[in-house]
This record gives C-alpha cells, structure tokens and sequence, in this order.
C-alpha cells in the first residue's frame, strides 16, 4: 500500500480562500497552484500502476476527504491567472505556471494514461475505469485527467503555443493580404493536429464545435429569420449550424427558437415557437427519438453537476439578471439544470452533434414545422441551455476576454455582422481555433458589435465545467 502523507496539508483552508488570496504573481507564491501541483503529484503515482484499482480508488477518496478545495483552486487558476485582456499577458502566465509545474512533474504526452482517457469520446466505455461503479471516484478521476492535461499538456497537443504572433493592426480593413504569420502557426501545430486525430479520430476532429461548415448549397436552402424581438446574441457550444443571409453583410448563424408563454402569441415569433414534448430534461435525453444517452451517463453527468454546484465558490455566487420574459427573476441562483444542459453539451460529442442538427436546415425540403419537430425532441436542453446564457451569463463589454475565435469552411465576406441564434462553440485561444481548423477554411475573430443589440451580447465561460477545459 502506497500512503500519500500530504493529503493532510489541506486541514483548515478557508471557503473564500479563493477570494482572499495575494496572487499577483502566478508561481510560487500562489497558494492553489502550489496545492494543484501536489494534487497532480500524487495523482501521477496513482496512474503509475497499469489500471486505477480498488486501492486506488480507496485512495483517491480519502485524499479528498481531507482537501475539499480541489474546484476552487482550478477556478481560481484559470480565473484569476489566465483571464487577462490580452492573449499575451494569458500566455505569459501560462508559460510561468508550466515552468512551475515543470519543476516537479515530468509526463510524456505519448505514454500518458491520463490524456488517453481524457480524449476518449464519452459516449463509449473506458476499459480502464469501468469497472469502478463508485460515481465519486469516477467525478475525480475525470477532473484530474482534465487538469493534468491542461496545465501539462497544453503545449504538446497545440492548444498554447510559445509561437508568438504580432498585431496586424496596420492591415486596412477589406484588403485581400496573405497571412504569414498565420500560416507559420498553422504549419508548427500541424504535427500536433495529426497527433490529436490520431487519438481523437478524424470524424471527432472533422466535426468539431468551433468550425461551421458551409456547404456549396446553403443558399439555396437558406431561409429568412426576421424575428425582430430577438436581438440578443449567445456564445456557447455547438456544432456546424447554418449560415443565413439576411442583409448586406449580416448573417444568422442557426436558427432561433423561442420555448416561453410570452413568445406564444407574439406576431413575429410565434412562427419559430416550439412546445414542450418530453416531461423534463432527464425525460427528454433519455428518450428522444435522435440521440439517447442511458441512465448511466445521465447519474454521471448529475454527480459532476452536483459537486460543482456544492464546491465551486464561482458558480455558488451566480445570479440572474432580470429577465421577464423568460419567467426568471432577478438574484436566482444557478440551479442543477442549468449545470448539466452546459456539461451535457461540452462533454458529449455524438450527443450535442446531433443536437445542433436540430437548429437548422438538413435538407432543402424542409420547412420550419420540420425544424421544430426536430428540435421539440430536445426542448428542455435548449430552453434552459439559453436561460443559462442569458441569464447567467457574462456581458462581453464586463470581461477580459475581448475576442473570440471562430471557424469556418469558406467565406464569401472581409467583415460582416452576425447574430448567433443557437449556440455556438467560439474559443478565446487561437491556437485551438487553427488546430480544428478546416484547411481550406478561414479563422474568424469576432468582437462585440457596437450597433443595435451587440450592447447585450453574452457567453457562457463552458471551461469551468468541461471536461475539455484547455480548449476554451
């Protein structure tokens, strides 16, 4: 039996101390990073033995029964440390972290345990975990392979990169110029993109939520979404919606269904108004008639739910913005619901793709009635994974992150405005973006719209719950 004597160093840590804590330098004497470093050390002799065991899973129990603060200390990092507002100030202080962690654990990429099985896709079976049937042990397990991989292995899949891009501010607007720098980023990550195919597959990667493919044909199937009481813009995860012209330079990315009373009997959204089908969430996921998980992922994704809920200071504190029409008050608290519709969609590949599908046209024959029997079948996760945007999330104009990025497989613009009417997956690192990129496609960088609506756009920052976190 192999004793771990250090669990015992995280006796009395304070609930807030995330909120207390002096960290303007993100090394040494950042307390959570200092604790993060020996959760992942003794993590690692965990993964030294072939499988995670009885034994270990004893361990990995008792370790958390004594440090409690394992959520809050990687909030903590990702909040406090890598939210700058400027991708290289985020840089820097990832490179400091590395360097900091360096000093005390060694892990080869190519021989990692921990990151083939946080690239697994979720809707198989792990061999190497399934027999444990303890769900605590499995909620650890998962999010100690998704901080190892963030803070170790970022650099070697080519989610960060030490390659340094400068401004192209001196570019004009409009004009057709050849992105060197863009190209040499793209050409150092390419290794690392076959890497990732090669563990993730290249339909994994092919379809991946930050790139929109547009097909030749899209205009001819392309339909017009005048709903002029929704303005608002979303920023969350999805896969592949359709692009709509509907104005000089202006696209809708998917269409935007409306799932509340008030939107009924509105005169220009009752057209996109889908109504209930299922009972509840749990109901709908189960049994749809697209996409099913079984009972056993849906117990998994309540327990993480749930202990995020519980644990994480940053989730405890948000609060709803008034928003009357969706019969939500102002100061609600983040419920359960809105924890899993987020984990739901991050963590299941084959789930939310299909999902996503259901925001938008699949042949020209179809007509809007067509659209929302599909998306009927999932109207709980869509209704609530909207309230948790746009009641929960941030305004753009309040955070950091200032530009987001983007794919998609051709374009026909220089510039261009977009309203996001389902919910699509955007990245604030650059280097995820040219990873998943399309090879023949562009990379776009989107900022808030000074004009009508872009006031109110928000986003929902999924890194805090998916289970692919350096990808945000």
């Amino acid at each position: 039996m192999v004793c771990f004597p250090v669990m015992f160093l995280f006796d009395g840590i304070p609930s807030h101390y995330i909120y207390i804590s002096d960290c303007s330098d993100p090394t040494a004497k950042c307390k959570c990073i200092q604790r993060i470093i020996m959760v992942l050390k003794f993590y690692q002799m965990i993964n030294e033995n072939d499988n995670i065991n009885d034994e270990h899973s004893e361990l990995i129990l008792e370790y958390f029964e004594g440090y409690k603060h394992l959520i809050n200390d990687y909030h903590h990092i990702t909040v406090k440390h890598l939210n700058s507002s400027t991708a290289s100030k985020n840089n820097h202080k990832f490179r400091l972290i590395d360097q900091e962690i360096g000093k005390y654990i060694k892990c080869n990429v190519n021989k990692c345990k921990q990151y083939i099985r946080y690239s697994r896709n979720r809707e198989n079976i792990d061999e190497t975990t399934k027999h444990i049937k303890d769900e605590n042990v499995l909620f650890y397990i998962d999010l100690l392979d998704n901080i190892h991989c963030h803070f170790l292995h970022s650099y070697h899949v080519g989610f960060r990169s030490k390659f340094t891009m400068t401004n192209n501010a001196d570019i004009k607007p409009k004009q057709l110029y050849y992105d060197k720098e863009m190209e040499q980023l793209k050409s150092s990550l390419n290794n690392k993109r076959q890497h990732l195919v090669t563990v993730r597959g290249l339909n994994r990667i092919s379809n991946n939520k930050f790139l929109t493919k547009i097909h030749s044909n899209d205009k001819q199937i392309a339909i017009s979404c005048n709903d002029h009481e929704n303005k608002q813009h979303e920023n969350v995860h999805i896969e592949k919606p359709l692009i709509n012209a509907i104005g000089p330079n202006q696209y809708n990315f998917g269409n935007r269904y409306s799932y509340w009373d008030f939107y009924k009997n509105r005169k220009y959204s009752n057209a996109w108004y889908v109504d209930r089908k299922y009972l509840n969430l749990k109901d709908e996921l189960i049994n749809n008639n697209i996409f099913k998980i079984d009972i056993i992922k849906y117990c998994h994704t309540f327990i993480k739910a749930q202990k995020f809920i519980n644990n994480s200071d940053i989730l405890k504190s948000m609060k709803s913005k008034d928003y009357l029409k969706y019969d939500i008050g102002m100061g609600i608290l983040l419920k359960m619901e809105n924890i899993m519709a987020i984990i739901f969609y991050t963590d299941y590949d084959q789930l939310s793709y299909q999902f996503s599908k259901t925001f938008r046209k699949l042949t020209s024959s179809d007509t809007i009635n067509t659209m929302k029997l599909r998306n009927r079948e999932f109207y709980h996760w869509s209704k609530i994974l909207r309230e948790t945007v746009e009641c929960y999330g941030t305004e753009i104009w309040k955070s950091n992150t200032k530009i987001f990025y983007h794919g998609v497989s051709m374009v026909y613009f220089n510039s261009f405005v977009a309203n996001f009417n389902c919910p699509t997956s955007t990245t604030s690192q650059i280097e995820v973006a040219a990873i998943f990129a399309d090879e023949n496609g562009v990379i776009l960088e989107l900022e808030q719209y000074a004009g009508f609506g872009g006031y109110n756009l928000k986003y929902f920052d999924c890194s805090l719950l998916s289970v692919y976190g350096n990808e945000g």
